[in-house]
């Protein structure tokens, strides 16, 4: 590997060897876009040579920017923030995913100035269509290259050509539908559920948390006294949740329904850790990562001809609810859209509003036929 003092070094999660120089105090980097060393220290050459002289020019004139210095330049800008996502690897390699995905189609050493976006994204509207793609991931892929472009744009020191008018690429956000499971459902899983899937699936359309939360639940993060549990949800946000009484009863190993026999009430309390430092989800012993297998082979084994996702018992939860306010403070939802599809409100005005007239209707016309008879 290259020592700094060469101005030569490698980059985590990039292949190509990454060039920085410092001239009058100022430091300046770049990728290479080079696997080679040689290659590479050539690069750096050249490079602080047409460095020197753009600084020599007046400071109107714009530099050129390649496709791979674009997005280098963006990462730059967002890398800082990637410890504070749920997951940060996980970012990273999304971030990286998408970068290669626009290299490939833009080409890395082809100037952004020169290139007609407007036409490369129809082109990769068209493309990703072909594969498949749906139309919700190809607005994340255009809205990535977008913002790489706006970040570029903010410095004020690139040529970056006509910028394209994105909300004609973007497609039409997709309406969100509702994916809980009707009432009969719920009982029908639940009762062809393993015992250790049944404490989580329990858990979950109680608590409504999402999967990370529920896998990685505690004992240490209960508080008993406070009869609350608090978790780190999307965005490193804290999120306290109330113990409710059905929460207690599972967390305390009680039965959960009169109707439960002692021997599914037993089965269920080898699978949980009641009171020992540690999760308290546990399968043969060892704390439960997923139910992912569980939760379909129970849906199987109940009939279901469609069958749902694990996080389906979060939107379950949440119809349940059925007030959209209510649901965007009891799950953290950053966006009350996001809420409305579970909003029942509506509905149940139209049915007391109909109940109501059906009565009216009735005793209106009850009382003109007996009025009517009584006449006779």
């Amino acid at each position: 590997m290259a020592t700094r003092r060469e101005g030569i070094r490698e980059r985590e999660g990039s292949p190509y060897w990454y060039l920085h120089t410092r001239i009058k105090g100022k430091l300046y980097k770049k990728s290479s876009g080079t696997t080679k060393y040689k290659e590479a220290r050539e690069i750096r050459q050249e490079w602080i040579v047409d460095l020197k002289r753009q600084l020599k020019t007046p400071t109107n004139i714009k530099q050129k920017l390649s496709c791979l210095e674009l997005f280098s330049e963006y990462q730059e800008t967002v890398e800082p923030n990637w410890e504070n996502t749920q997951n940060p690897k996980s970012t990273k390699n999304d971030f990286l995913r998408n970068v290669q995905r626009w290299i490939d189609e833009i080409g890395q050493e082809t100037f952004i100035h020169e290139v007609n976006l407007p036409g490369i994204i129809k082109k990769f509207i068209n493309k990703r269509r072909k594969e498949g793609v749906k139309p919700k991931t190809i607005n994340i892929e255009i809205a990535f290259l977008r913002q790489a472009y706006n970040d570029a744009k903010l410095s004020q020191k690139y040529l970056l050509g006509n910028e394209p008018i994105w909300k004609t690429f973007m497609f039409k956000k997709e309406k969100k539908i509702d994916r809980s499971m009707s009432k009969n459902e719920i009982v029908s899983m639940y009762q062809a559920a393993k015992p250790h899937a049944k404490n989580v699936i329990f858990w979950r359309l109680v608590s409504g948390l999402r999967k990370f939360n529920s896998m990685e639940l505690t004992t240490q993060m209960i508080n008993w006294d406070r009869m609350t549990i608090t978790f780190i949800q999307k965005g490193n946000q804290e999120y306290i949740l109330p113990l409710t009484h059905e929460m207690e009863n599972l967390l305390k190993g009680k039965k959960l329904f009169p109707s439960e026999s002692d021997e599914e009430h037993k089965a269920r309390i080898q699978c949980l850790n009641l009171d020992k430092p540690g999760n308290v989800f546990l399968y043969n012993g060892k704390p439960i990562k997923s139910i992912r297998r569980a939760y379909k082979t129970a849906q199987k084994d109940a009939g279901f001809i469609k069958m749902y996702r694990e996080h389906d018992t979060r939107h379950t939860t949440a119809n349940l609810i059925g007030n959209s306010e209510h649901v965007m403070k009891t799950y953290g939802h950053s966006d009350i859209n996001t809420s409305r599809i579970y909003d029942q409100s509506d509905f149940k005005t139209r049915s007391d509003s109909l109940e109501k007239i059906g009565k009216l209707v009735y005793q209106i016309v009850y009382q003109n036929n007996k009025e009517g008879t009584d006449q006779v």
